[in-house]
């Protein structure tokens, strides 16, 4: 068995979540030794979304234990999800649903993702029984399970003295003819023993031949590691043999392998070493897209941009057929990401809040509209929603970036009517808050009533939607109603909001808002009484709201990703993992950054809330760096402000002395990651 990468062994992630009818989603308990992973949150919120759509919507769904697979492209890995139910007269039904999911990486073979049933079973069962688990005791067992799913299913390879280089031949032929039919291990097994023969008698066509079959083989089994041992060793025989075919597929392979197990610097060297444009063998446009992904996640944009720009052109000279559309979007949509990106990355290299406007910047994000556009127009095209409504939301955030509501809207919209395809209803809820945040920047107070009366009304029998998103809709209605001084509806609204926040454990902002604008409301009326009970309400739900200690699982607590900025808009160092994971997030942070820069000369921003994330801003007087946090928009201001002053405290004593001397280098701030290793926020 070929030993596991340091990054196979790292991409492993367990985690239990509960649905609780009051906030959705509650991760439990997990472990994860991946060190970039993303919202577990949203991703169990997706899944419980995804059960919605196998048992129907109803919100008296009789669920049973369903085991599940669910690719997860953009973190490329694959869930193995368990959904049972334990008793809890609290939940509709008497039952609480729950899920166990592993994600593991996406090059498991699709046969070895059922390997680890036993133990999701195993905890499942657990769970049910004790109501309480650490599923890091079950570390060692997930990581076997995973070792042993690696391994090809084979016996000590080893040849007699009885056997001819004639029976190696005959071998090698039935392995061809295996081979063609896709018969994988035992073709694996006939060319590896007749390989033993051909090196033993120096054989050098057949080692050649032998061995590009057996790499082959391995990259069909996703045997990444093992198939790059053969790719290597395929070279030089094939340099020997003038063997030019050989030789170019090898060297695109081992990029290839490189890629797959995310050692993307070694990947690069392999695709530098072929001279591309005089191959006789390898597909171009494969070549060229795989090289620009590899650059992508090395952060070189405009490398990656002329990469993917090749490919794309390569593409529009060939004959159209279904496959190739669906390649020539993804293509489009990664040359959009990554014109994104290098605005970016502009901005963060020479300074946001000078360059923020700058004409270099909107030429390179209509360039990222224009090929979003075409991608979109190839999954619709398609029939292929799901990659439709990313980039849709994609373009609605440039446009918030370029001061275009209105463009904005229109794209926020389109998504909005394809998610009815997918019967996401966390998505739904995602975009539609989005687009309420819109029309109340245009003040279209009466078309936030008629949006989000229908939203309520197309979400009373889901089962997995929370009383938190029943009551915020509620609440920005009875807000919307005072703006357009319909005082009675509006305190309909706002009391049937409360109704359901108070059936929360603790009080969120909307509800302690909700009794401001209610107190507000029946002072106009001159109705003391109804004054009195909310105010006093208020207070002792303030009181409370004050004394929340949010609980968190990870290490950072509270903060999802965060920021280091100079005044002028320099980044210094950054740790946004959700952010790698999910792009639409960088249309939250770029408005975020956007909106400071804005107020930066008038007056102290101090924190911004945007979909469901609060984005808030630290310093201190007479600093020269600036924290940016993004968090859930549930947590408490002073959670959020105890959570970065510790953030900005730790970066103020490690770099004391470079923040006196800085000029414009950066690299000294890296090693803040060692020092964020040593940092726990989760008991703030």
């Amino acid at each position: 068995m070929a030993q596991l990468s340091k990054d196979e062994l790292s991409n492993i992630t367990l985690f239990l979540a509960e649905w609780d009818e009051a906030l959705g989603p509650t991760v439990k308990n997990y472990f994860n030794t991946l060190v970039e992973l993303g919202d577990v949150d949203m991703i169990a919120l997706n899944i419980f979304s995804t059960f919605q759509m196998v048992f129907g919507e109803s919100t008296d769904v009789s669920f049973k234990r369903t085991v599940l697979t669910m690719p997860m492209n953009s973190q490329k890995v694959i869930a193995r999800i368990v959904l049972d139910i334990i008793p809890d007269t609290e939940v509709r039904g008497g039952f609480m649903p729950f899920i166990v999911v592993i994600l593991i990486p996406d090059f498991l073979p699709e046969d070895k993702i059922s390997s680890f049933d036993e133990i999701l079973a195993k905890i499942v069962s657990n769970y049910k029984e004790h109501h309480g688990i650490s599923l890091s005791n079950y570390k060692g067992e997930i990581l076997n399970a995973f070792s042993l799913a690696q391994q090809i299913i084979e016996d000590h390879i080893s040849i007699d003295v009885s056997y001819s280089l004639t029976s190696a031949v005959d071998d090698f032929k039935k392995g061809v003819g295996l081979y063609k039919q896709k018969n994988w291990n035992t073709a694996y097994m006939l060319f590896r023993k007749a390989l033993l023969k051909f090196q033993q008698d120096n054989q050098t066509k057949m080692v050649m031949e032998a061995t590009y079959l057996i790499s082959s083989i391995l990259v069909q089994l996703k045997k990444f590691q093992p198939a790059l041992i053969y790719y290597t060793n395929l070279i030089p025989l094939a340099t020997e043999m003038s063997h030019q075919k050989y030789k170019e597929l090898g060297l695109f392979m081992q990029g290839f392998c490189h890629y797959k197990m995310r050692d993307f610097m070694d990947a690069m060297d392999a695709f530098n070493q072929l001279p591309i444009f005089q191959s006789q063998f390898v597909n171009k446009v494969q070549f060229f897209s795989l090289k620009g992904q590899t650059q992508a996640n090395l952060q070189m944009h405009q490398e990656a941009i002329e990469s993917l720009s090749q490919a794309s052109l390569l593409l529009s000279q060939q004959p159209v057929t279904q496959m190739l559309q669906k390649q020539h979007a993804q293509i489009l949509n990664d040359l959009a990401l990554q014109y994104y990106k290098s605005v970016i990355s502009l901005l963060k290299t020479q300074g946001f809040f000078q360059h923020a406007q700058g004409d270099e910047l909107q030429d390179q994000l209509k360039t990222a509209i224009s090929y979003y556009i075409r991608a979109i127009s190839l999954w619709d095209l398609l029939g292929d929603y799901k990659n439709s409504i990313r980039a849709h939301q994609m373009v609605g955030n440039i446009y918030g970036f370029l001061l275009n509501p209105s463009k904005q809207l229109d794209h926020l919209l389109t998504a909005l009517d394809k998610v009815d395809q997918l019967n996401n209803y966390a998505l739904k809820l995602n975009i539609s808050f989005q687009i309420v945040e819109i029309y109340e920047s245009l003040k279209e107070h009466d078309a936030i009533i008629h949006f989000l009366q229908n939203l309520g009304a197309q979400l009373t029998n889901n089962a997995f939607v929370d009383l938190l998103s029943i009551a915020k809709i509620h609440f920005l209605i009875g807000k919307a109603f005072i703006a357009v001084d319909q005082r009675r509806n509006a305190a309909g609204e706002l009391i049937m909001a409360i109704n359901n926040l108070k059936k929360l454990k603790n009080p969120v902002p909307e509800e302690l808002e909700a009794h401001s604008l209610l107190i507000e409301l029946y002072s106009e009326e001159r109705d003391e009484t109804k004054v009195a009970y909310y105010t006093d309400r208020f207070e002792k739900l303030q009181k409370k709201y004050h004394a929340i200690q949010p609980a968190s699982l990870s290490r950072l607590g509270v903060i999802k990703d965060f920021w280091v900025y100079t005044t002028s808009g320099l980044e210094l160092f950054s740790h946004a993992p959700e952010i790698k994971f999910d792009p639409t997030l960088l249309g939250g942070f770029l408005t975020a950054m956007q909106s400071f820069s804005m107020e930066l000369s008038q007056t102290e921003l101090q924190s911004l809330v945007i979909g469901g994330s609060i984005y808030s801003f630290y310093n201190e007087a007479g600093s020269e760096f600036y924290i940016l946090g993004r968090t859930k928009s549930n947590i408490p201001p002073h959670t959020i402000e105890a959570a970065l002053q510790k953030i900005y405290h730790a970066f103020s004593k490690e770099f004391k002395a470079d923040l006196v001397s800085f000029s414009g280098n950066t690299i000294a701030f890296r090693r803040f990651k060692d020092v964020l290793k040593q940092l726990d926020l989760s008991l703030i």
